[in-house]
């Protein structure tokens, strides 16, 4: 480690330079940038000008540090990362440094869980205050920049113009609301409903921007599903298909149960031979119940099967207690 002062070449690990005594700051090391394809969140805490307006910063500080957490926690659970706080708002990334192949997926997710936590904390924040608070987000996919990492505040440094667009849809968002740019909407079609909004124009991009609102997860549309599954003819895999065949026959004829475990790389057509082993059972009489393992279910005690079960039962984000 080198003395910034006299130069002298110490050994790693010295905090003080062995020639004329000076503090040794350590030297980090930064990442090179790269050019990633990430999902950007921006979400806001609606009602924070009202607090401050009405409350002693210490109450404010308080009530915003509660909901950062819950932030923090929930970004962290979907396998994504804080890259910084300005303000009342929290800026979230999805692909930097952890990359998961269905990120903008987790990002939605991960949004709806914000909204819902913030949403249960209303009741008592009102009774305590008599403020409301809400949150609004913006979510977009694109390329961006990544910079040096800076250990001190773990801000990656990204940049690029779809980061921009996410600051600028969550401006876009009213209370309790999650706007998605189009990126974001066609990789994410497929598990969550959405309502179509109006083109608009924003600031750094020619032309109007199609974005679109989140309702809901879809009703029994898997945590995590290839939008882009071809409905072509399936070919292949015949050894497979005799296995998962003999498995179908002997629950069909003689009553005799199995466990199935098909392992692979991801992108092999696992999710494809399972859906072409469901059509073994079509003509019977067989109650069919799926769900999907997600690595950011692992934290949540028998996440699998409450899944499992309320897709079952058709529970969804979006009904109350």
């Amino acid at each position: 480690m080198k003395c910034p002062e006299c130069h002298f070449q110490n050994p790693e690990g010295t905090n003080f330079c062995g020639a004329c005594g000076a503090r040794l700051e350590k030297q980090e090391k930064t990442a090179e940038s790269e050019r990633k394809h990430v999902t950007i969140v921006f979400t806001d805490l609606s009602g924070y000008t009202a607090m401050t307006e009405l409350l002693d910063p210490e109450d404010v500080r308080s009530i915003l540090k509660k909901v950062f957490e819950k932030v923090g926690h929930i970004v962290d659970a979907f396998g994504g990362t804080i890259e910084r706080y300005i303000g009342d708002s929290v800026m979230a990334v999805f692909g930097v440094p952890r990359a998961y192949e269905d990120d903008p997926v987790r990002a939605v997710h991960a949004a709806l869980r914000i909204h819902d936590a913030v949403n249960r904390m209303r009741g008592w924040v009102e009774q305590e205050t008599g403020c409301t608070i809400c949150m609004h987000t913006g979510i977009n996919t694109g390329l961006v920049l990544t910079g040096d990492v800076n250990s001190e505040d773990g801000s990656h440094g990204l940049t690029g113009l779809d980061l921009n667009i996410a600051a600028r849809l969550e401006g876009i968002a009213g209370d309790d609301e999650i706007i998605v740019g189009l990126s974001t909407y066609e990789l994410t079609r497929h598990v969550f409903a959405f309502e179509k909004r109006r083109p608009v124009k924003v600031k750094g991009r020619s032309g109007l921007l199609r974005i679109f609102k989140v309702l809901s997860r879809k009703a029994g549309a898997p945590v995590s599903a290839d939008p882009f599954l071809p409905e072509n003819v399936f070919v292949g895999r015949e050894t497979q298909m005799q296995v998962l065949q003999k498995t179908s026959d002997d629950l069909v004829n003689k009553g005799i149960g199995r466990v199935v475990a098909i392992t692979g790389e991801p992108g092999i057509g696992k999710t494809r031979l399972v859906m072409e082993y469901r059509k073994c059972f079509e003509g019977f009489d067989f109650l069919w119940m799926g769900c999907q393992s997600t690595m950011f279910s692992e934290k949540t005690s028998y996440g699998t099967f409450l899944d499992l079960l309320k897709n079952f039962a058709g529970i969804w984000e979006t009904d109350d207690d």
